[in-house]
Parts: structure tokens; C-alpha cells; sequence
């Protein structure tokens, strides 16, 4: 599974979808941005593992943006 899914991020359609979540990302790096996701740990852990994404990272970036506004 693992090798699959690295022969799949080498793909340009990831590389695509990685780039509008990064855009994305970039764009609402200074608001306050509401996400209704799956809060589960495993959504977390397997995020990380598979889509190499810390979303952990993203969610304190915002609210220390927040603090330092």
C-alpha cells in the first residue's frame, strides 16, 4: 500500500491537489477560518500518515495568528 501510494503522490493529479491545498492554505493564513472536519484521532493520525499533512500544525498556526492579532 505504501509503495502504491507513493507511485500516486509522484503523479501530477496529486501534485495538482496538493498545490490547491497549499494555495488554499495560503490564502487563509491570516483569518479565522471554520473547519467542520472528522475530529476523530484517527482522522489526525492517518491525515499525517498518509497525506504526509500535520493538520494539528495548520489549526495552531491559526490560533496563535489569532493571539498575535
Amino acid at each position: 500500500i505504501e509503495e502504491a501510494y507513493g507511485d500516486y503522490m509522484a503523479t501530477d493529479a496529486y501534485a495538482n491537489i496538493q498545490a490547491v491545498v497549499q494555495e488554499s492554505l495560503d490564502k487563509t493564513r491570516d483569518k479565522v477560518v471554520f473547519h467542520e472536519g472528522n475530529s476523530c484521532p484517527e482522522f489526525w493520525e492517518q491525515t499525517r500518515i498518509v497525506g504526509g499533512i500535520n493538520v494539528a500544525e495548520s489549526i495552531l498556526r491559526s490560533a496563535v495568528s489569532m493571539l498575535d492579532a
